[in-house]
Formats: C-alpha cells, sequence, structure tokens
C-alpha cells in the first residue's frame, strides 16, 4: 500500500525543478554504474605445508588386509605428492 505524503506548508514546485530532479538522480545512477565496472585484482599463492606434517605410515604383519591396502594407498599418495624428484 502506498500512503500519500502532504507536502510541507509553503512548499511550491519551482518551474524546471523536476527536470533538475530527473537529471540529478540520473547522473547519480550513471556514476554508480561506473564505479561497478571496476575490479581489484590481488595476487594471492598457497603455500603447501602437508608434506611437512604427513609421512609414509609403516604397517607390521599383525595389519589386518585391509588396513595394509588403505597404508600402501596413503604412502602411494605421500610418494606421488611429497617425495622430493630425483
Amino acid at each position: 500500500m502506498v500512503k500519500l505524503v502532504k507536502e510541507p506548508a509553503g512548499y511550491k514546485n519551482k518551474p524546471g525543478g523536476s527536470k533538475k530532479r530527473v537529471l540529478l538522480v540520473a547522473l547519480s545512477v550513471f556514476a554508480l554504474q561506473a564505479c561497478a565496472g571496476q575490479t581489484t585484482k590481488t595476487n594471492t599463492s598457497v603455500i603447501d605445508t602437508s608434506c611437512l606434517a604427513l609421512e609414509p605410515i609403516v604397517y607390521s604383519r599383525k595389519d589386518t588386509v585391509e588396513t595394509t591396502e588403505q597404508i600402501r594407498g596413503h604412502n602411494a599418495a605421500w610418494d606421488a605428492l611429497c617425495e622430493a624428484p630425483g
């Protein structure tokens, strides 16, 4: 529902006033749109330190077949990601 607001006493609409308001609103919109397209690029780098915290796991003869397979999978992934070349 829209409420109509009563103009203050003594308020008169000046000739050309509405055109000025429309122009002011249009200029404001254009100014805001000019800023909207600008972006700032930042350089970000990620340092992976997981290889410093993780290491290959040693399994024993007491481990189940399933545990041994999981350990071998972990160690293969560690070898692929963390082992120094050469």
